[in-house]
């Protein structure tokens, strides 16, 4: 066999010698123990005969506590230290198993508490989301098309203002010509308000030319009347006599006299237009009277007044007279009135 080589124990013994200076001094206790143990195993080899590894194991199977020794010797403090190391570790291993244990159940009731329903969350926001995506969608195609709007809108306002600054001059145009008439109708005011003054005027001019043109129309009338009194009458009487003013009068006062009438009656049938006189075409020549009213227009109150004036000559008069009105043009209510009172209505 081969023989064993102590020159790494010789490399020990000098390790362990050089760690016996003075330097081991400052070293602590258990250094000096293993040191000196180390010299009292190289003490105890030098009784044992070492020629092959077979010596060397035997010999470590007798002297275990050697084993324990050329196990320093030959491997590192950092490869002894392993062991505790490992059983260090091994206590983290179980500390962290212990957490992760915890991690585990915490782990088991964030999902089941917390994830789950934020999951929910997560997802109806996503369903969320994509209805914004859509709605987005929409609103990008809503704004351009009021992108196009407003382009459109601006074209318009640039148009409209160039219409209202044409409508402002228009509008300093109509200003001066509203100036303009504000004076015009100031002027026709005072104009108007004139002829206003001179309309009344004229109005009651004219009032008073209606009033003395149809008294004319009258007199003229009533004066045709008296001078073709036979025409006018030769249908009801004969030998047709007209009576002056003076000659009614004087048989009135007579008969006032006589308390055949009262004075307002007298001056009631003086106001009577025509009185003539002539014998009755028929009544077999009874002499009568003809009370008349001329009239332009006949009315009603003319037929009233003939009626009424016909009735105070009779008792004047002691004779017949018949009630007559001659009118150019007469109302309905004339021919109604007449026909109820027995007027005759010419």
């Amino acid at each position: 066999m081969e023989r064993l080589d102590f020159a790494r124990l010789d490399v020990v013994e000098e390790k362990g010698m050089q760690m016996c200076p003075a330097t081991l001094f400052d070293r602590d206790a258990m250094e000096l123990t293993s040191c000196a143990r180390t010299l009292m195993i190289r003490i105890e080899m030098s009784a044992y005969k070492i020629e092959t590894f077979a010596d060397l194991t035997k010999l470590l199977r007798e002297k275990p506590e050697w084993l324990e020794e050329l196990r320093r010797l030959v491997l590192t403090d950092e490869l002894l230290a392993l062991p505790r190391k490992f059983e260090e570790h091994d206590k983290r291993l179980e500390e962290h198993d212990k957490k992760l244990d915890d991690l585990s159940q915490k782990f088991e009731g964030f999902v089941v508490n917390e994830f789950k329903p934020l999951k929910s969350k997560v997802e109806k926001i996503e369903s969320d989301v994509e209805v914004l995506k859509q709605d987005v969608k929409t609103l990008k195609a809503d704004v351009e098309v009021l992108k196009q709007d407003v382009k459109t809108l601006k074209a318009d306002v640039e148009v409209l203002k160039q219409d209202v600054k044409t409508l402002k001059a228009d509008v300093e145009v109509l200003k001066q010509d509203v100036k303009t008439l504000k004076a015009d109708v100031e002027v026709l005011k005072q104009d108007v308000k004139t002829l206003k003054a001179d309309v009344e005027v004229l109005k009651q001019d004219v009032k008073m030319l209606k009033s003395d043109v149809a008294d004319l129309k009258g007199e003229s009338f009533e004066r045709r009347v008296r001078e073709r009194a036979p025409s006018y009458f030769g249908r009801l009487i004969k030998g047709c006599k007209t009576l002056s003013a003076q000659e009614v009068a004087k048989v009135l006062e007579d008969a006032v006299d006589k308390g055949l009438i009262s004075e307002d009656e007298k001056e009631s049938a003086l106001e009577l237009d025509v009185v003539v006189t002539g014998l009755s075409k028929k009544q077999d020549r009874q002499e009568v009277v003809v009370a008349c009213e001329v009239s332009v227009t006949a009315h009603s109150d003319d037929i009233e007044r003939a009626f009424e004036r016909a009735s105070i000559l009779s008792r004047a008069f002691a004779k017949q007279c018949i009630p007559v009105v001659i009118a150019k043009e007469s109302a309905q209510e004339a021919f109604d009135k007449a026909q109820e009172l027995g007027v005759v209505l010419v």
